[in-house]
């Protein structure tokens, strides 16, 4: 396992806070091994050099990019931004990109989109997370199913597990989704508490959420998640995703503190 660095947590309103640069040399200067570059340092628009410089940059970094954004493919111009993020993740030498996976009206367009992938050495995959076709396990197996493709899987996320009110986030729900776990993405909630979160609440199936940091007492049993992990040989890149949320540590904090608490459970391969 290899652990990532997202940038969801320098997103602000209109843009991010880090320029590309600036992010990869925090990346790597707090210890990560790989980053997950947001749709403000990477995108549809990004130019062939400019992605020719982010690889150089990773490359420089001694860094690699665990997955870039390729939205949901909706329509055929959606479709067409996704396959453009392709061609970009294959110049960064990116390990995946992530989908919406959010429509069964969608399927079809998935299918082709990681056929296009697969030709390009890029995997493709879709994030356990309300409101789509991955809220819960039983759900992410079904959607397995439907798509039906090899080079389409799951990134694990306990937290939405958590939020979707399935009682098994952990090692068991691990073991279920073995056969199709690409990446893996941890997050911290638990049901809202004014003094233990940040950010407010958010409202999933009637229920308040807020985001917390890991291990904090009813969020995400992440030694749980661990040992299923390395019971089932997963080798694949791991992403903390903290978000910038007011209240909170700064997004440099959490980094840190994200990477304090997964590094040791990374780093402890079977």
């Amino acid at each position: 396992m290899w652990l990532c660095l997202s940038g969801r947590q320098f997103e602000v309103p209109g843009g991010i806070s880090q320029t590309v640069d600036e992010f990869l040399a925090f990346a790597a200067g707090v210890g990560f091994a790989g980053v997950e570059l947001r749709s403000g340092h990477l995108s549809p628009d990004t130019t062939d050099a400019e992605a020719e410089r982010i690889a150089a940059r990773l490359k420089g970094h001694g860094l690699r990019c665990s997955f870039c954004l390729g939205g949901e493919p909706a329509d055929d111009d959606s479709a067409a931004r996704f396959r453009r993020v392709i061609d970009l993740a294959a110049t960064i030498d990116a390990f995946s990109v992530r989908c919406g996976g959010a429509s069964q009206a969608n399927v079809a367009r998935y299918r082709e989109l990681a056929d296009y992938a697969g030709e390009r050495g890029i995997r493709v995959q879709s994030q356990i997370h309300n409101g789509t076709l991955f809220e819960t396990a039983p759900d992410s197996l079904r959607a397995m199913e439907l798509i039906a493709h090899p080079n389409y899987g799951v990134a694990f996320e306990a937290s939405h597990l958590v939020m979707a009110s399935q009682p098994e986030h952990g090692e068991e729900a691990v073991k279920a989704l073995a056969d199709h776990i690409v990446t893996v993405s941890v997050q911290a909630y638990k049901p809202y508490d004014a003094f233990d979160c940040y950010g407010g609440p958010i409202e999933i199936h009637g229920r308040q959420w807020g985001a917390c940091l890991p291990g904090a007492p009813g969020s995400p049993d992440l030694l749980s998640v661990f040992r299923g992990l390395r019971a089932i040989g997963f080798d694949g890149p791991v992403t903390a995703m903290p978000g910038a949320l007011p209240g909170g540590p700064s997004p440099e904090d959490q980094a840190r503190i994200y990477f304090d608490t997964l590094e040791p459970l990374v780093r402890c391969q079977p």
